[in-house]
């Protein structure tokens, strides 16, 4: 909602959007970096992320109906990851459901590893579980990033590693 949007803005997360010819907001993307320690930004399900300090986290993607199918969604993405790591972040984090074509989209740019986190709200409480883990938490708390997703690097970074020896 408007409303939302506008808290958003007040508690410094930041949103890039395409704009066309007519004046009018076709796509759009948020996202928060965590510049100079832990920020709480927007997830899911009435959640909020505590991104800790030096992550960019994306979230709340969206383009009009009229205008997808345009590349609109990838280019935002792309320039959302450059904006965080040009604002100090040493990694970047994005939530898309998997059911999502911003997933798709995601998975194509060649700039990502996934980790599949399920989130499945179960009345005033969301139960989350990824690889290592599964925890229920209140739909009014906020998920420790740290917690959730392990530091995997770069894809760049594993290419440049090789295979790990099993020695």
């Amino acid at each position: 909602s408007i409303n939302e949007y506008c808290s958003w803005l007040r508690d410094g997360h930041l949103v890039l959007y395409a704009v066309g010819p007519d004046d009018d907001i076709q796509s759009w993307i948020w996202f928060t970096v965590a510049e100079d320690g832990a920020r709480i930004a927007p997830f899911d399900f009435g959640l909020r992320m505590r991104v800790p300090s030096g992550v960019g986290f994306l979230y709340d993607a969206f383009t009009v109906p009229a205008y997808r199918r345009r590349g609109l969604y990838k280019v935002l993405l792309i320039r959302a990851v450059e904006e965080c790591f040009l604002r100090g972040a040493h990694q970047v984090w994005g939530h898309a459901q998997t059911t999502n074509v911003s997933r798709r989209v995601i998975l194509t740019t060649n700039i990502t590893d996934e980790i599949t986190v399920q989130a499945l709200r179960m009345g005033p409480f969301c139960q989350i579980s990824g690889p290592s883990f599964h925890r229920t938490v209140s739909v009014d708390g906020v998920l420790e990033m740290e917690a959730l997703l392990p530091s995997i690097g770069t894809k760049a970074e594993k290419e440049a590693t090789g295979p790990a020896s099993t020695g």
